[in-house]
């Protein structure tokens, strides 16, 4: 997926789906070692450029009864500088 770098709208789900993470073997015996099974959330979110297509997306989660938040996204620019002075 790839979120736009420039103005969008977007859906973010608020009903996150666990993804199931299965164990290490080592975390079975001795205990303390290695990593246990564990559920991981996920955050869903939808881009749209095209607002018609936002609405008509907000529309049907609408009718759903769905939990989520409808977003104007407009994106910052990020710029790193790095000065180095010798005196």
């Amino acid at each position: 997926m790839t979120i736009p770098t420039c103005k969008h709208w977007a859906i973010i789900t608020c009903t996150p789906t666990s993804v199931f993470v299965s164990c290490d073997n080592r975390a079975q015996i001795p205990l303390g070692h290695g990593y246990f099974e564990d559920s991981e959330e996920i955050i869903g979110y939808e881009a749209f450029v095209e607002f018609e297509k936002f609405e008509k997306r907000v529309l049907q989660l609408t009718l759903k009864n769905s939990k989520f938040h409808a977003i104007d996204a407009n994106p910052l620019k990020v710029e790193m500088t790095t000065t180095i002075k010798l005196t």
